[in-house]
């Protein structure tokens, strides 16, 4: 015997949908919207031209040509129309503004620059063409005043001893008497081209030296004649010389052989023993 079971108690649920069998519903799936017809493209509100683009390549403007208009043959102005007042041409050159142009210096000033200018280099020409004068005037006239260069030991002036063609004689400083000192700013050239020199001693007194060419044997004998009176002779270091007086004046010759002829002038009253050691003392 089947074992009784109880009946088993259905739910709402079953008892509602599982009784009936009926399917479970299926979600529909969603209709496609219907096509619509395509709309007309809009027309832009703003012109092309006003938009801006940017492109790498330059633009290039489509140029359209525009038909000249017919000018007639004829044209009146109408009886009630007052022709225009023909108008002034315009000068299409810029006029500049005082902003654009830089400021213009004022005449007056330009032209105090200029003379002054010109003032300054006249007075530097007119210096330099003094100190050229005077620079070459030294250079042309002081040598024979006041000459540097000397021919022997430095007491010969250059531009004496070139005008003669004989040695020039004269005493050594340094062998000479105490108080007899030799001028070396007295060296001068007679017209005769004879040198002449002193010695100073005394304070002023001078022994005065010329120095010219050899003498001829007349012109020996016509100077002893006139000039030497009670005359001495003296052996010296350069050969004999002859002492004698003339007019309160002391006179030596002295002829060298092969060499010039010397003549010495001195006060009457002069030592002759300082007379005779200025002859010894003398040098070429």
């Amino acid at each position: 015997m089947d074992e009784f079971k109880p009946a088993k108690k259905k739910s709402i649920f079953e008892d509602k949908y599982l009784g009936q069998q009926r399917p479970i519903p299926l979600v529909k799936k969603p209709e496609e919207p219907p096509e619509l017809p395509e709309a007309p493209p809009l027309e832009p509100t703003i012109p092309e031209s006003q938009i801006l683009h940017y492109t790498s390549e330059p633009a290039v403007e489509e140029v359209k040509e525009v038909e000249p208009a017919p000018v007639p043959a004829t044209m009146d102005p109408a009886p009630d129309e007052v022709p225009a007042p023909p108008q002034a041409e315009i000068d299409p050159t810029p006029v500049e503004t005082i902003a654009d142009s830089p400021p213009k210096p004022k005449k007056h000033r330009r032209r105090s620059l200029r003379r002054v200018l010109i003032i300054v280099g006249l007075i530097v020409l007119v210096i330099g063409l003094v100190g050229g004068g005077a620079a070459w005037w030294y250079s042309h006239h002081h040598k024979k005043t006041q000459p540097a260069v000397a021919v022997y030991k430095g007491l010969v002036p250059e531009a004496v001893a070139k005008v003669v063609n004989f040695p020039v004689y004269y005493p050594e400083p340094k062998k000479l008497p105490d108080g007899y000192g030799l001028s070396l700013s007295s060296f001068n050239i007679s017209l005769q081209k004879t040198v002449v020199y002193y010695v100073t001693y005394g304070g002023s007194k001078r022994l005065i030296f010329g120095v010219q060419a050899a003498p001829s044997d007349q012109d020996l004998a016509a100077f002893r004649t006139t000039y030497m009176q009670h005359s001495v002779i003296y052996q010296s270091t350069l050969g004999k010389a002859e002492i004698g007086t003339h007019n309160d004046q002391a006179i030596v010759s002295l002829p060298l052989p092969n060499g010039p002829w010397i003549i010495v002038t001195a006060p009457l009253d002069i030592n002759y023993d300082n007379l005779k050691q200025v002859l010894d003392a003398l040098t070429k």
